[in-house]
């Protein structure tokens, strides 16, 4: 049973879903105009968060365990604030972006001077927007709810009948 609202919440995250991304541009360090777009993406990178995901029960009690990154997605980041360099760099090549000329749009070479220069933008604009929160834990309680209801439901229906089948032949 612990494992399947755990299961739900890994389901939950490699879901395509809506998602805002805004494209800007910029001029001496200055915010110059932004477009909002929205598409359908899911919320995994590496993965390693979706692996950590596992359902633990500690006596009646179940809850979920996972990796630190997942409060991240959970609670977004807010305006103002970026994220270390590593830390993006790291995201970049976990998603296996690609950098690209501004103004051409073509792809530059892979190296790390162009991918510094990228997540340098990605962090500015970061900071400028922020990163929309996706809570995935809460998003799932409803269903995982109502099927475990169904399951205490019959237990308790298979519980009584015993108990009365006991009472009777005595």
């Amino acid at each position: 049973m612990v494992d399947f609202g755990a299961n739900q919440m890994r389901l939950s995250l490699q879901a395509k879903r809506k998602r805002t991304v805004h494209r800007s541009t910029w001029k001496n360090g200055q915010l110059q105009g932004t477009k909002k777009k929205t598409i359908r993406a899911n919320s995994v990178a590496s993965g390693d968060l979706v692996r950590s995901i596992r359902g633990v029960r500690v006596g009646d009690h179940w809850g979920i365990e996972m990796d630190k990154s997942g409060d991240y997605v959970r609670y977004g980041r807010e305006k103002g604030k970026g994220i270390p360099v590593d830390a993006l760099m790291k995201w970049i090549k976990d998603k296996k972006l690609k950098p690209r000329d501004v103004k051409t749009g073509k792809f530059l070479k892979r190296t790390k001077s162009n991918y510094r220069a990228m997540a340098f933008m990605m962090n500015r604009s970061i900071k400028e927007f922020g990163i929309e929160p996706f809570d995935f834990v809460t998003h799932v309680i409803p269903y995982v709810r109502s099927h475990f209801e169904k399951d205490v439901d019959a237990l308790m229906r298979y519980s009584v009948g015993e108990q009365l089948k006991n009472v009777i032949k005595k």
